[in-house]
């Protein structure tokens, strides 16, 4: 959705005199900043709001099932709930010891996790 707000300003910034003069009017560009902003604040308002639940692999992992078969409801039908939290419940069982922490990444990964900083932070 700030794709569509990014790119929609973009797409009014065309309409923006090339040379303003001395007095310009400054309306159109509040126009073409604020979709950006809108989009965002829609974004962040359907976050709280609509989409305000974990995953279900998360509920499984914290021993709350109920939770997870209520997040499953709200994406799958009714008919196949019970099949898709077999499904999640045997991943979860099946990745619950590969915990990767920090030490691990900087003994092992030393040289890709350099290269990954210097070409972020360049």
């Amino acid at each position: 959705m700030t794709v569509t707000g990014s790119f929609t300003g973009v797409l009014l910034a065309l309409g923006l005199p090339s040379n303003p003069g001395p007095n310009p009017d400054m309306t159109f560009m509040y126009i073409c900043f604020s979709f950006p902003i809108l989009t965002c604040l829609l974004r962040l308002m359907m976050y709280f709001c609509v989409f305000n639940f974990d995953t279900p692999k998360y509920y499984m992992s914290k021993n709350l099932d109920e939770e997870a078969r209520d997040v499953l409801s709200k994406i799958y039908s009714d008919e196949s709930i019970d099949e898709q939290f077999n499904l999640v419940e045997n991943d979860t069982k099946s990745k619950s010891g590969n915990v990767i922490n920090l030490k691990y990444i900087y003994t092992n990964l030393k040289y890709p996790l350099f290269v990954g900083l210097f070409i972020g932070f360049s």
